[in-house]
């Protein structure tokens, strides 16, 4: 990427919460709904539904809430959150699993002595290229990793 002095530097990816804003709005108003529903019914079913719509808002709201950032530069990937301090891994070394569908790359995992992280780069804006940088880093530094299909 040429910034605006026309060197080149590192690029940035952050997640793409675009597509899950309308899950995320779709089921705040299920479980208001049916928050309501079983404060006025008192009914169980209710309270059941009621449960499974907060999980899956809080399952969408995750994304949007950390929007984490990653950084590729000289073979390393830098994941900025928005709680803590970022973290910088080696690809070479931390990488230890590819995830595949058929035969398309869903996401790569990482992993420190104390963490583990996944980057799927379809939930990322520039996905693309983020999945081309990475691709080239194994490439490069000839990485072999177990592969799970899925």
């Amino acid at each position: 990427m040429v910034n605006k002095k026309g060197f080149k530097g590192p690029r940035y990816y952050e997640t793409d919460t675009k597509s899950v804003m309308p899950v995320l709005l779709m089921s705040f108003f299920l479980t208001v709904s049916f928050f309501i529903a079983w404060q006025i019914s008192d009914s169980p079913w209710c309270l059941w539904i009621f449960l499974i719509t907060v999980f899956i808002f809080i399952a969408f709201l995750r994304p949007v809430i950390s929007k984490r950032r990653l950084c590729i530069e000289n073979g390393n990937i830098t994941f900025f959150r928005l709680i803590g301090p970022p973290l910088t891994v080696n690809i070479a070394e931390s990488l230890y699993e590819i995830v595949m569908k058929g035969d398309e790359i869903r996401s790569f995992r990482f992993g420190t002595e104390k963490l583990k992280m996944q980057v799927s780069p379809e939930g990322y804006k520039d996905g693309d290229n983020l999945l081309k940088e990475i691709k080239d880093v194994i490439r490069k530094n000839k990485i072999t990793v177990r592969v799970i299909k899925i």
